[in-house]
C-alpha cells in the first residue's frame, strides 16, 4: 500500500512539472515619470480589450467642460489611463510584478494535474507616463509546457496609448 501511495505521489509531482513554464523579463525602458511600472501576465489581448471596452461617456462631458486645450489633453490622458488600468481589475496583487527601467524579473508558473494554461498569453504593463503622455508595454507570447522564454521591454514593444485611442477608438 505504501508503494502505491508513493507511486501516486511521484506521478502527481511529474504531472505537475509538465505544466511549468518560465519567463525572464529584461527591462531596458526609457525613464518614466514614475520610478517603476507594474505588470502582469494576462490571458486576453489587452489592446483588443481596451479598444472594445473603452468607456468614453465621462470623457465627453469632461471635454465639454474643459476651457483650454491643456485641460482637454489632461482629461483625455486621464481617461485613457483609467480605461487601460481597468483591464487589470481582476488581477490580484500577488499576480502583479514591478520593474524599474533597468531590471530583470522572472515569472515561473507551476501547474498541476487539473491545471492548464492558455497557450496565448500577454505580458502587459499598467499605464505609465513618459513626458506626460500615457504608454504601456504589451508582449504576446505562447506558453509551451516546460518552456523557458525571455522578453525584453524596450522601444519595440512600447505602446502609445494616445495613438491607440486616436487611431482605433476615436475613428470607430
Amino acid at each position: 500500500m505504501k508503494k502505491i501511495i508513493s507511486l501516486l505521489a511521484l506521478a502527481s509531482m511529474v504531472s505537475c512539472s509538465v505544466n511549468d513554464w518560465e519567463l525572464k523579463i529584461i527591462a531596458d525602458m526609457p525613464t518614466t515619470d514614475r520610478h517603476a511600472i507594474q505588470y502582469a501576465i494576462v490571458d486576453f489581448n489587452p489592446k483588443e480589450k481596451f479598444v472594445k471596452e473603452f468607456y468614453s461617456a465621462y470623457l465627453q462631458d469632461a471635454l465639454k467642460a474643459a476651457k483650454t486645450d491643456k485641460e482637454k489633453n489632461l482629461q483625455i490622458t486621464t481617461t485613457i489611463m483609467v480605461n487601460w488600468d481597468l483591464l487589470f481589475k481582476k488581477v490580484t496583487a500577488d499576480k502583479l510584478g514591478l520593474l524599474n527601467n533597468k531590471d530583470t524579473n522572472y515569472i515561473r508558473t507551476t501547474g498541476g494535474i487539473f491545471y492548464g494554461h492558455s497557450e496565448n498569453l500577454w505580458l502587459a504593463s499598467k499605464s505609465f507616463t513618459i513626458d506626460g503622455k500615457p504608454y504601456c508595454y504589451i508582449v504576446p507570447f505562447v506558453v509551451s509546457k516546460g518552456s523557458s522564454q525571455s522578453c525584453k521591454l524596450d522601444q519595440s514593444n512600447l505602446i502609445s496609448l494616445t495613438e491607440v485611442y486616436k487611431k482605433q477608438i476615436i475613428l470607430h
